[in-house]
Parts: structure tokens; C-alpha cells; sequence
């Protein structure tokens, strides 16, 4: 392998007539004046006189074409392997053009692709396109795990990607890019693994129920809980301040401004949510009699009709809440009594988060599902309260002994849901919090999306490292652009990226590593095929309306009315219509025959 053609201090053309050049393959030019520079190939192409270079290709440069002759290669003859690349480092001077090119050794590119050791890191997977380091390689970087390749496991031939976990002190958190089918939640129960493997505490909020992690040898059994809001997991009310009530309450329904005001003006601390309902439901009754006047009135009319008990309990309702009253909306007490009862009645208030809160102190990986909408509110409150245990043990520290509260990692998956682009959510300002202030605390955030576009810009702005599976939306890819250290040609790559490839960008590396996911060892929850589960409905549905209808054969279009009743007694609803096209299915799959009689149509059984 020769340079050829023009060069620069950080980039320049190689050529080869005998083996093909790899995207990402790993290369050292031997430069006589500078000595051995380090270099990745980005770009790669083939060159004949039958197979002419894209005309709108850098490597179509005239200028390379010149140097190939004037290196010696046959254009006319030979095929020319030719392909970009670029420095490791910048180099003091530009490259000199017919320098040689060889594979490096191991050793060479050690330091630059293996940032730390296993029990330090995570086994992300393998770096693309460097089996020829690999024989080289130490002997506790060598079979470490399989990855999956058409159809089949394959044992490890590539040096290993170990994300440096201790590195996240000061590049603390992690974004998870990709669009369905990319590889993302595959590469992010990767990640889990990892996490488990070297027990650091997490909590995961998980809105498609799919995190949870058996293995064939159990290995995780233990490392991990699963919770469901309102089943296991919910908010203490208690906890709960008058803004973080009317981000929860926002959960159930729009708040408008007025009852945003009603509710910072009434909602006291450590108060219970039943006495939290019992004075809205008070309020509302004194409301519905009229001004403090008519009120008192009413509590006199009570004492003169001799209800001394119902008078008495009204005054005292009077004293406790007439303050309150008095710039208070009965519409709007209303509409904040109706959105709390819509929100009770998922559950989340019927427990707390206390095991919660122990299984991450505990160092286990914490799974919390729910609806989308629960989830996201709980997500605001459980976030909000580990991340002002770990800063008040961390303060108390400073004074005195305190209950030890561990650095934890956050993962949110469909994180757009959570901290959306200009919109607001429950959980958005405590993701925010966390991005911003987190690293100084050890509180961590890895942030999984297919719209990382909508994702808050300010979070976004946090991830110091980012993995980007296939992406096909030009507003993502733009954004990936923007935020990362992507180079141009990879960005054209993105959304021609076989699931589970991926660019892995980081900071702790200083540059873009092309990575195979590793196969992970555990498995997520096997769900049906919808087509399965349409065509086993539609089986069971079919077995029991011809248990039912072959009892009434033969059947007339005058017996469809009687029929539908009795099918509806059953719980079975029909339309006279649809009834017609069950019997003709039935026709169709030979368990009845229709005959045209006087009467309409007749469908008989077939025995």
C-alpha cells in the first residue's frame, strides 16, 4: 500500500493493487521524514477501466490518478483498490505522497483502542474491522463474548469495545440513538448487563415492559427488581410539594393557570392525599352555599332547626378553610378534585417507594413500568427524590456521619416522552437537573431515543458520549451531526447501518470507534407475532360462534334478529351485517351451505 495523490497534515489517499482496503480499518503510514503516523480509513473504493470512480467522489481528483501512474500502477490493467483516510493525530506536516502503508501491531494502537481494563469498563462489543490486530492482542482483551452475525453466534475475532465506566467522573452521561429496528434496545440491555455485572446501582424506567433479564444460567436473577406503578411502586403523598402536585396533576389533564394558583395556595406539606381530597370536597361545599356570609347563615339555620351536629361540623369546615374560600373558583376546585381522582385511581398514590429506594442502595438494577403516563410521572417523583438523597447524604458528609445513599445511573428509555423539545413534562426538569448538576453528585443518566431531534436540546447538550445506531430522519441525523463528533462521511452511513452496528462517540476516547454489538446474554420477554395473535382470535372466535350457530341450523333471514338477541345474551355482539358474514365465511370454509329459497337465503350445517 503506497499514498497517493495530494495530501494534508490530518488526511490522504492510499492505493493497493493487491487486497482490498476495509471502512474503518486501522492503518499506519510509514512517512520518511515523520516517521509512523496512525491512521482509520473512511472512505473506500474500488478502481478499473470498468468500474470508473463516482465522478462526484473526492477520490475522482485527477490528481490521484496521475499519482497512481506515477507510482507505477496500471489503470488500464489493474484493479486499484483506493481508499481516504485519516489521522489518528494530526501530523506536523503534510504527509509525503508514496509513503508506505502496513497493518500496525497491537501494541501500536493499544493505547488509542483500549482505554481501560474489563474490571474497570464495559464490554460494549467489538471493534469493527480489526481482526488483524486481534492475534496480537493480550490475552485478557481475547475471548470475552460472541456477537451475533446472520443468523448465528460468533465467537469473538475483533478487539473488544470496553467503555471505561470510571470515566464517567468527568464525562458523565450517555446517549442512546436510534431509529425501530436499529439495534437501540438491544445495544441498551448490552448495556445493562454491564452495569449489573460490576453492581452499580440503576434505576431504569422502562415504558415498553421489555427490561427485564433472564438468562439460561440465572446470572441476573439477583442483580435486578422489577416494579409496576400502582401495582408494587407508587408516590408517597406526603413527599409531595405544590409543584411537584401540579406536575403530576398535569399527567391526568391540562392545568390552567388558576388551578396551578389553587393548588400552590392550599397544598400544605406532609399533608395526606385523603386530606388533601377532604379539603378540596370542603371547599367546594362552602362554595356551593355562597360567601362567608350565606354560609353562616346557613350554619345558624341548621342550630334553629335543631341539626346541631350538621351545623357544628359546616362551622368547623368554615374555620379551617373559609381563608381559603375567599379566592378560590368552585369550577376550578372542581376541575383540580376530578384530575386527582383520575390520577388516584391509577393506583399510584396506594403505595410507596420505599423498596424502591432500598433495592438501590442495595446496588440492584431497578425496573419501573408502567403506562406512559404513570411512568412519567413517577419518573419525576422517584428521580427527583434518589437525586436529593444522594446530594443530602453528600452534604452531610461534609458535617458529620450520614446514611450512606450510593451514586446511582438513571436510564431512561424513549427518553423524547420524558424531556420533549419544547413542550413540558412531568419528569423533564429533574432530567434536566440531573444532565446539568449530576456529574458533581455521581448521579449519572443514560438517555435512550429514536427522535433524538425532540429530545430536550439542553439534556442533549449533556451526553458526553453518545451511541448511534441506523437513523434515517434528516432532522435525527442533523441533530447526531450537530452534536457529536460524527464525521460527515459516517453521517451518510447512518441510515444504512445493519442492526446492531453502530458508532460509538466518546469523549473518554477522544474520537468515533465503528462497533458490532456484543450478543447479549440475557433475553427479553418473548411477546406474540400480532399476525399470530389476530389469526388465534380470529380461530377461537370462529370454533365458538359455530358451536353456537349449528344448534339454530338450519338458519333463515328471518331467524337474524331472535339470533342476534340471543347472541347477545350470550356476549357476543352482532349487527345483522355482520352476522350475514360470519355465516358466509362459514360457506366459504365448508361448514355451512347457503341455498336461495322463497324466503332469502338459508344456511344449513354440514354434518
Amino acid at each position: 500500500m503506497k499514498v497517493a495523490g495530494m495530501t494534508s497534515q490530518s488526511e490522504a489517499y492510499i492505493v493497493d493493487n493487491e487486497r482490498a482496503i476495509r471502512i474503518n480499518e486501522y492503518l499506519k503510514i510509514i512517512d520518511p521524514s515523520q516517521g509512523a503516523l496512525l491512521c482509520e480509513t473512511i472512505e473506500t473504493h474500488t478502481y478499473n477501466r470498468f468500474m470508473p470512480l463516482d465522478p462526484d467522489s473526492d477520490m475522482a481528483d485527477k490528481r490521484v490518478m496521475e499519482s497512481l501512474k506515477e507510482l507505477g500502477y496500471d489503470l488500464d490493467n489493474e484493479r486499484i483498490y483506493i481508499a481516504k483516510v485519516r489521522l489518528l493525530n494530526e501530523a506536523p506536516y503534510p504527509i509525503e505522497t508514496g509513503s508506505d502503508v502496513v497493518v500496525p501491531t497491537f501494541d501500536e494502537v493499544k493505547a488509542i483502542l483500549i482505554s481501560t481494563s474489563t474490571d474497570k469498563g464495559l464490554i460494549v462489543g467489538a471493534i469493527k474491522n480489526t481482526d488483524n490486530l486481534y492475534a496480537g492482542a493480550d490475552d485478557d482483551l481475547k475471548n470475552l463474548f460472541t456477537t451475533y452475525e446472520d443468523g448465528k453466534a460468533v465467537d469473538q475475532f475483533e478487539l473488544p469495545m470496553i467503555f471505561d465506566l470510571w470515566a464517567m467522573k468527568d464525562y458523565p452521561h450517555v446517549g442512546v440513538f436510534g431509529g425501530s429496528g436499529s439495534g437501540k434496545s438491544y445495544g441498551l440491555r448490552v448495556i445493562l448487563e454491564e452495569l449489573m455485572r460490576h453492581n452499580i446501582p440503576t434505576i431504569i424506567s422502562d415504558p415498553h415492559n421489555e427490561m427485564t433479564f433472564e438468562s439460561e444460567d440465572g446470572r441476573f436473577d439477583d442483580a435486578y427488581q422489577v416494579y409496576e406503578v400502582g401495582v408494587n411502586a407508587g408516590v408517597d403523598f406526603r413527599d409531595l410539594s405544590a409543584f411537584d402536585l401540579v406536575y403530576l396533576l398535569q399527567s391526568a389533564g391540562g392545568l390552567t393557570e388558576p388551578m396551578k394558583a389553587a393548588i400552590e395556595n392550599i397544598k400544605e406539606q406532609n399533608e395526606s392525599i385523603d386530606s388533601f381530597k377532604f379539603k378540596i370536597s370542603s371547599m367546594i361545599e362552602l362554595l356551593q352555599i355562597g360567601d362567608e356570609n350565606k354560609i353562616a347563615q346557613e350554619i345558624q339555620d341548621m342550630r334553629t332547626a335543631g341539626n346541631i351536629a350538621e351545623a357544628n361540623t359546616l362551622d368547623t369546615k368554615l374555620a379551617s378553610y373559609g381563608k381559603y374560600i375567599k379566592t378560590s373558583n368552585i369550577n376550578v376546585l372542581k376541575g383540580i378534585s376530578w384530575r386527582l381522582t383520575s390520577l388516584d385511581k391509577t393506583g399510584i398514590f396506594d403505595t410507596a417507594s420505599a423498596n424502591v429506594i432500598e433495592d438501590l442502595k442495595s446496588g440492584k438494577t431497578v425496573v419501573i413500568q408502567g403506562s406512559k403516563r404513570v411512568l412519567t410521572v413517577f419518573t419525576a417523583f422517584i428521580l427527583k427524590k434518589t437525586y436529593n438523597l444522594r446530594r443530602e447524604y453528600l452534604d452531610a458528609k461534609i458535617k458529620s456521619d450520614a446514611a450512606y445513599f450510593p451514586p446511582f445511573v438513571s436510564v431512561v428509555d424513549e427518553a423524547h416522552n420524558f424531556a420533549p423539545r419544547g413542550d413540558e413534562s412531568p419528569s423533564k426538569s429533574i432530567i434536566r437537573e440531573i444532565a446539568q448538576e449530576g456529574r458533581k453528585y455521581g448521579v449519572f443518566l443514560v438517555l435512550a431515543t429514536q427522535r433524538p431531534s425532540i429530545l430536550d436540546d439542553t439534556s442533549t447538550a449533556q451526553l458526553n458520549t453518545k451511541l448511534l445506531f441506523r437513523t434515517t430522519r434528516e432532522t435525527d441525523i442533523k441533530t447526531i451531526r450537530d452534536e457529536t463528533d460524527i464525521s460527515s462521511e459516517d453521517a451518510k452511513r447512518l441510515p444504512y447501518l445493519k442492526s446492531g452496528n453502530v458508532f460509538f462517540s466518546s469523549a473518554t476516547i477522544g474520537r468515533t470507534l465503528f462497533v458490532r454489538v456484543r450478543q447479549a446474554i440475557s433475553h427479553q420477554p418473548k411477546s406474540e407475532n400480532p399476525f399470530d395473535e389476530l389469526r388465534d382470535y380470529r380461530a377461537k372466535t370462529t370454533d365458538k360462534i359455530i358451536d353456537i350457530l349449528k344448534t339454530y341450523s338450519p338458519i333463515n333471514e328471518t331467524d337474524y334478529l331472535k339470533l342476534i338477541e340471543e347472541l347477545e345474551d350470550m356476549g357476543m355482539s352482532y349487527t345483522t351485517d355482520s352476522l350475514k358474514s360470519e355465516l358466509n365465511r362459514m360457506v366459504q370454509a365448508g361448514s355451512f351451505e347457503m341455498e336461495e329459497t322463497v324466503f332469502g337465503r338459508r344456511y344449513t350445517w354440514k354434518n
